[in-house]
């Protein structure tokens, strides 16, 4: 008996351990990249001040409360790889305890155990967790606000709902000042509970101790007032729109299963039916034998209901935040559906599946035994053979695909960071006197068609030519150009700045420039366009990377005639 009371915590430890060593290896295996540098800016500054003030100065829609925090580990440790991204490996490492307790609230404990461990084999979240980006972060916040929530809704007495209002307020404040896109999650959740209060109001069976709708609007009213403070640069983020049309790609149904494993899910769920005749099988011979009396039929009306109800908050959860940035997409053509945007409904993806299979199997029983739930005839556990084998085939492929598949491809579990070692390879090459020349230019990749005009903003400039900054360039570039993400646009701000960098060049021939590949195919196409006949480009050192980066010295010189 004692041994089967902690097993669950065992297994749960297990799993915690595996999520563990796959987002701390080789945390600093690859170099940082262009956001991440971003946070290395701000978590270097002078004080935490400092750090307030950029966040609301500088033209990135994210709060403080993040950078705050990577800023204690870097003062601790020194600016470096895993200083940056240790809070978002130990902030992932906690979520997948925080699921595994949403699952067990939400379905059951092996639902939740199974949830976590899918979480913590995720190639993506992995990634994140490796990442010196708010997204784990936030990601751990948001549960514990929905945990919070649910106990509210579910409390076991009236201090632990006193306990869940104060844990609700507090990690959905927290939520907000680390990144404004986790905000459809509280509109997720008060479209819930007016549904879930309302259900209360008709169903006797379900107990009437969740929390009435007056305490809920004054939470709601005190995050608010918490939220004050940030009202300022929300508004700045909605009026300037631009900052949150991010992406080019447009709105497809597999943004919907983004982090759900498609191949290993349809795989599996063959097997499952595969082996539905083994089981049937199995089940005889259990009954033969007389070990049903193992088990009893669940009879609690209102755990069944619970379990609809968290079925439906996970649906909610998952597939509520797409539709909403496809609904913003059609109306205002702003565009979020990238996958840091799209993370806030990966949590539910992975407590979906276990959900989703033993709510299956409990369906099969009820239909089978015509609703009469009978432990005798047809064990609840017999067709929950069937799900525990899904779901063991869907966590053995999606590891063999994900993560195994990895390691055999690199010698490692770690994906990597977007742009891998790009930006380490080629920021270090600026170390070389071969790629010394009296004008620099670099490609920020920060500078939208609205931020050409940074030389009066010194806060501005920073953040715009933040790589160069970082740890990896030894000797700093005193005088530098800021080009922006594209060069083939035609408007008239970037004709002005065109003829800027034009008459430069003609007054200094020979520059170093630092861009992706296809910025330097539009930049020398435009410099042959506007020298004419009369003039070349020299390449006379490149170094590309294993990315899309390329460093390169140039020079403009008379055509050879």
């Amino acid at each position: 008996m004692m041994s089967r009371r902690f097993f669950p915590a065992i297994l749960l430890a297990a799993i915690v351990l595996v999520g563990a060593f796959l987002r701390f290896y080789q945390i600093d295996g690859y170099g940082l990249w262009s956001d991440e540098f971003v946070t290395l800016q701000l978590a270097d500054k002078a004080s935490y001040g400092e750090v307030i003030r950029s966040c609301f100065e500088i033209p990135q829609p994210i709060p403080p409360l993040y950078f705050l925090a990577v800023k204690m580990w870097v003062d601790w440790m020194q600016p470096g790889e895993i200083s940056l991204r240790l809070l978002s490996a130990l902030s992932s490492t906690l979520t997948v305890v925080l699921v595994y307790l949403l699952g067990k609230k939400l379905i059951h404990a092996w639902a939740g155990l199974y949830a976590a461990l899918l979480f913590s084999i995720q190639p993506a979240q992995i990634v994140y967790a490796q990442n010196a980006r708010a997204y784990a972060f936030c990601l751990m916040l948001a549960s514990g606000a929905v945990l919070a929530f649910l106990h509210c809704l579910d409390p076991a007495s009236a201090r632990q709902r006193r306990f869940a209002q104060a844990g609700f307020v507090l990690a959905t404040t927290l939520l907000f000042y680390s990144h404004y896109v986790f905000a459809p999650l509280l509109l997720i959740l008060n479209f819930f509970f007016r549904l879930n209060w309302m259900r209360r109001k008709r169903a006797v069976a379900i107990p009437q101790n969740g929390i009435p709708w007056t305490p809920w609007l004054g939470m709601q009213l005190l995050t608010g007032l918490f939220l004050l403070p940030l009202s300022g640069q929300m508004w700045k983020v909605l009026h300037t729109r631009h900052s949150l049309n991010w992406s080019s790609h447009l709105p497809e149904w597999k943004d919907f299963f983004r982090f759900v494993e498609l191949k290993p899910l349809w795989i599996s769920l063959a097997i499952a039916l595969g082996a539905g005749l083994l089981g049937w099988l199995l089940l005889r011979l259990i009954l033969l034998l007389g070990f049903h009396r193992l088990w009893r039929a669940d009879r609690n009306p209102a755990r069944a209901e619970a379990k609809h109800s968290g079925i439906l908050l996970l649906l909610l959860w998952g597939f509520g935040p797409p539709l909403l940035f496809g609904a913003l997409y059609v109306t205002t053509d702003l565009n979020l559906f990238v996958e840091n945007y799209l993370l806030l409904a990966s949590i539910p993806c992975y407590l979906l599946i276990p959900a989703l299979a033993f709510w299956g199997a409990a369906m099969a029983e009820h239909i089978s035994t015509n609703g009469r739930q009978s432990p005798v005839s047809r064990p609840p556990a017999a067709y929950n053979f069937l799900a525990h084998l899904f779901l063991v085939a869907f966590i053995g492929l999606s590891f063999y695909l994900g993560p195994w598949s990895i390691y055999r491809q690199r010698g490692h579990f770690s994906r990597g960071v977007p742009g891998g070692n790009e930006w380490r390879e080629t920021l270090t090459r600026l170390n070389d006197r071969r790629f010394s020349s009296p004008l620099f230019f670099f490609q920020s990749p920060f500078i939208e068609s609205n931020g050409l005009q940074y030389k009066s903003n010194p806060m501005l400039r920073g953040y715009l030519s933040a790589p160069l900054e970082s740890f990896y360039v030894q000797e700093k570039k005193e005088e530098f150009v800021l080009l922006p993400v594209f060069w083939h646009l035609d408007k008239a701000a970037y004709r002005q700045f065109k003829t800027e960098i034009k008459e430069l060049i003609l007054r200094q021939p020979e520059f170093t420039l630092l861009s992706t590949r296809r910025f330097w195919q539009d930049f020398s196409g435009w410099l042959l366009a506007e020298s004419g006949q009369d003039l070349q480009v020299v390449v006379l050192d490149q170094f590309q990377s294993s990315g899309s980066l390329l460093l390169l010295r140039a020079r403009v010189a008379p055509t050879l005639r």
